[in-house]
């Protein structure tokens, strides 16, 4: 028996290739996001009591705990995913919390997982970093800086448009880049002036922010 003959052409073909590869790629997401929420919670709430302070300072058995669970064979997990869905479960629990109105930005959980720990006492720096997630598609690498440096930076009196700066910001609070990394490093030397660091530490501080006023 001869082959069927395709009913496309090349290019219909192709295209129809990369469409189900983008919605195949987006239920894969989907699953992924849903698999942690549900385990999270699942987590959270049946091993840590919904306490957050019993989790965060949980100590040797919840390490046991968590490695048991993750190692049996029926699960064979590694441990970050466990831990990666129970901080994103908290994360996006804070951002339900504070933005009720509000669609749950809809990124990979592991984004989620690195605003957990620096912004769980900062709510509203948290719903402002993950709506800039989501409307600039940040990579994780930049989630996790920025999560670190939002809440320190806010609560130094810096602004949070500055930080995450984007098409939406510039139009929003329309300014010159040279303003905003001037107010960024005010905010920057001021802290340097009310925080302990060590002297090599504070010259490395004082030579990048040099470096970077040449470049401006």
């Amino acid at each position: 028996m001869s082959a069927a003959l395709s009913p496309w052409t090349p290019s219909q073909e192709t295209r129809i290739v990369a469409r189900a590869v983008r919605f195949i790629r987006k239920r894969i997401q989907m699953a992924v996001y849903y698999f942690a929420m549900e385990v999270g919670e699942h987590l959270f709430k049946g091993l840590f009591r919904g306490d957050r302070d019993l989790y965060r300072h949980g100590g040797p058995w919840k390490k046991s705990a968590i490695s048991r669970i993750a190692r049996d064979p029926r699960v064979k997990l590694a441990d970050d995913v466990l831990y990666m869905s129970i901080n994103a479960y908290m994360s996006v629990t804070i951002f339900q919390k504070r933005a009720p109105r509000m669609p749950v930005p809809q990124f990979s959980p592991w984004k989620w997982h690195r605003m957990s720990t620096p912004l769980e006492h900062e709510p509203e720096a948290l719903v402002e970093v993950a709506l800039w997630v989501e409307r600039a598609d940040i990579p994780e690498r930049l989630v996790r800086a920025a999560a670190h440096l939002a809440g320190p930076y806010v609560r130094s009196g810096g602004k949070l448009h500055d930080l995450l700066v984007g098409r939406e910001g510039e139009r929003k609070f329309p300014d010159t880049p040279y303003k905003r990394i001037k107010r960024l490093l005010t905010v920057a030397d001021e802290w340097m002036d009310t925080h302990t660091m060590s002297e090599m530490a504070r010259e490395r501080s004082i030579e990048a922010v040099e470096r970077l006023l040449g470049v401006v």
